[in-house]
């Protein structure tokens, strides 16, 4: 039987996730490029200071977070994420769009809704 084999920037992704609902800035903030771009479709933030802000400032606004990864792929430098995110109760499905350095540390993230 054919097994897949998770390759370094889909390991990568996923531990992404794991801090992300888990509130964990330590955690994301070793995953970040200096240079990190995070843009979804409400906002665009640009610098590993401003992130990991805008991050503690979500963090602070939300009680639960839940996060299913539907589908999780990659090519190259770049992996792309369908996920099922439920924020205090609100279920929204995303896309997740990462690209990471030559060190594999995340220098964009760009979701969209829907």
């Amino acid at each position: 039987m054919w097994k897949y084999k998770m390759n370094n920037i889909e390991q990568v992704t996923k531990q992404y996730f794991t801090y992300w609902k888990s509130k964990n800035i330590k955690g994301l903030s070793k995953l970040f490029n200096d240079q990190i771009i995070l843009q979804d479709w409400e906002n665009k933030i640009i610098g590993k200071k401003a992130v990991i802000k805008f991050n503690e400032e979500f963090f602070k606004k939300v009680n639960n977070i839940d996060l299913k990864i539907i589908i999780l792929d990659s090519s190259k430098s770049t992996s792309f994420s369908q996920l099922k995110i439920d924020i205090d109760g609100s279920s929204m499905t995303v896309l997740d769009k990462i690209e990471f350095d030559e060190n594999q540390l995340i220098k964009k993230i760009r979701a969209f809704k829907g």
